[in-house]
C-alpha cells in the first residue's frame, strides 16, 4: 500500500515526531510512504519516505492568517502530489503550523474525496477555531467566537476570524469522503467525540516508538557522562519549552524543593527561570534532539517527572518508560493510558505541588519495580508493529 503523509514537518516537534515514528512503522510492514511537508530541510530525507514540500514559500504574517490565495496554492499544490505519488490512503498529522505558508483543513477534505483518510489527533486544533488544547474553555463544544479566550496563544488567529475557522472545521469534518480520526489516547478520543467528529469513526491508536532505540541503559555509566554523582537521587524534567505554562515547569520546581531530601534536578529541554530551586542541584541539558542522547538522560534518572497541567500522550512519557525509568505526574489527558498508577509510576491524588511530593517520594521508593513494568507496558502496547497493524486495520475498514 501507498501512504502518503502530511505533517508540517518531518521531525521537529512533538507531533511531527510521532508522525516519523508512525512512517517508519508502515514502512517497516512494507508500505510505501510519502511525506508532505511545509518546512523544507536540506539534504535527503530523514527516513524512509519521499518527501514532497506544498507551500514551502515565504511565510505571511500571522494576523493575516488565513489567506486564500496561499491557501489555494497549498491545495493545488497538494493536488499535485496526489496525482505524482498517488497514494492508496493518506495519513494526516499536526497542519496548524502550516497556516503561515497557506495550510489549512480544506487540504484534508481533498484528501478524503479522493482515498481514505485517517487524521491523528495530537491535540484539539481540528475541532476547535484554533486551539491545540482546550486550556478550560467554557465554550466547548457548542461554539468558537471572537470572545476566544486565548487566541493570542499559539496556534494564534485574529479573534475576529475563529468563528469561521470554526464552521469550516465543520463542515470539513461533517461532509468529506472517507475521512477517520485516530486518537493517541481515550482522553482525545472523547473530547473528539463530543465534537464535530461525532459520527465518524474515532479510533483509539497510539504513538509508537522503537524499542531498539530507546532501552533502559547502565544508571552509573550514563551518570558519569553527564557529569553527576553515581550515588543520590536524581530526577529527570523533560520539555520542549520550559517556559510554556501548560508544561507546569514552575509546580514541579516547587514540589521538588518541598522535598526532605532534595533530588538533583536533571532538565531537558530549552531552558527557563529555575529561582526556587536554590536547594538543589540542576544540571541543564537544554534542548536534545539526538535519541541517544535522549536515552543516556532517561537512563541516568531515577525518575522521570512530567507536571503537565494537560497534555494528550506524550513522546517524552512514552521514551522514559521504555528505558525504564518509571514517571511521576498528574492524571492529566492521556496520562493514565501511559501511566499505570502504582505499577509503572505514580500520578497524584491531586494537581498541586504537595500531591506531586507525594507520587515522586512513592516513585522513587520503588523506582526498580515500576521500571521494569513500564518497560514491559511499553513493549506490549505501543510496539511499532501493533501501531501500524491498528492504523492499516482502519484504513481496510473504510474501503468496505
Amino acid at each position: 500500500m501507498r501512504v502518503l503523509l502530511i505533517s508540517d514537518t518531518e521531525a521537529k516537534g512533538g507531533a511531527a515526531i510521532a508522525a516519523s515514528r508512525m512512517a517508519c512503522a508502515l514502512a517497516g510492514q512494507g508500505h510505501e510512504i510519502g511525506m508532505v511537508v511545509n518546512d523544507p530541510q536540506d539534504g535527503p530525507p530523514v527516513g524512509p519516505w519521499r518527501r514532497f514540500v506544498v507551500g514551502g514559500g515565504e511565510a505571511i504574517p500571522w494576523d493575516r492568517v488565513p489567506d486564500a490565495l496561499l491557501e489555494a496554492e497549498a491545495v493545488d499544490g497538494l493536488k499535485r502530489v496526489l496525482d505524482d505519488f498517488s497514494p492508496d490512503a493518506v495519513s494526516v498529522h499536526n497542519i496548524h503550523g502550516g497556516a503561515k505558508v497557506g495550510w489549512s483543513v480544506d487540504m484534508v477534505r481533498v484528501c478524503a474525496d479522493r482515498v481514505p483518510t485517517v487524521w491523528t489527533l495530537h491535540d484539539t486544533w481540528s475541532f476547535t477555531g484554533r486551539c491545540a488544547y482546550l486550556n478550560g474553555c467554557p465554550f466547548f463544544p457548542d461554539r468558537c467566537g471572537r470572545d476566544c479566550p486565548s487566541s493570542g496563544e499559539y496556534p494564534f488567529l485574529n479573534p475576529d476570524r475563529v468563528p469561521g475557522e470554526f464552521a469550516r472545521k465543520r463542515d470539513v469534518l461533517t461532509r468529506a469522503g472517507r475521512l477517520a480520526a485516530a486518537a493517541p489516547s481515550g482522553w482525545m478520543a472523547d473530547l473528539a467525540g463530543r465534537s464535530a467528529w461525532a459520527g465518524r469513526e474515532i479510533r483509539r491508536i497510539p504513538n509508537c516508538l522503537d524499542a531498539e532505540v530507546f532501552f533502559p541503559g547502565d544508571q552509573a555509566e550514563a551518570r558519569r557522562a553527564l557529569g553527576l554523582d553515581v550515588e543520590g537521587r536524581v530526577v529527570l524534567l523533560c520539555a520542549a519549552d520550559c517556559s510554556d505554562p501548560r508544561k507546569g515547569v514552575g509546580l514541579a520546581v516547587e514540589a521538588l524543593g518541598r522535598m526532605d531530601r532534595p533530588p538533583t534536578l536533571l532538565v531537558m529541554g530549552r531552558p527557563t527561570d529555575f529561582s526556587g530551586a536554590e536547594d538543589m542541584r540542576v544540571i541543564r541539558l537544554d534542548f536534545v534532539a539526538d535519541d541517544a542522547d535522549k536515552r543516556q538522560a532517561y537512563s541516568a534518572a531515577d525518575i522521570m517527572v512530567h507536571p503537565a497541567l494537560q497534555d494528550n500522550l506524550p513522546n517524552t512519557v512514552l521514551e522514559s518508560l521504555a528505558c525504564g525509568t518509571p514517571v511521576a505526574g498528574f492524571d492529566i489527558g492521556g496520562m493514565s493510558d501511559l501511566v499505570l498508577d502504582g505499577q509503572t509510576g505514580r500520578l497524584a491524588d491531586t494537581v498541586s505541588p504537595q500531591g506531586l511530593v507525594s507520587a515522586v517520594e512513592d516513585c522513587l521508593a520503588r523506582s526498580a519495580v515500576l521500571g521494569a513494568a513500564g518497560r514491559t507496558h511499553v513493549l506490549e502496547r505501543y510496539a511499532e508493529a501493533e501501531t501500524a497493524a491498528c492504523w492499516t486495520a482502519l484504513i481496510e475498514s473504510m474501503k468496505e
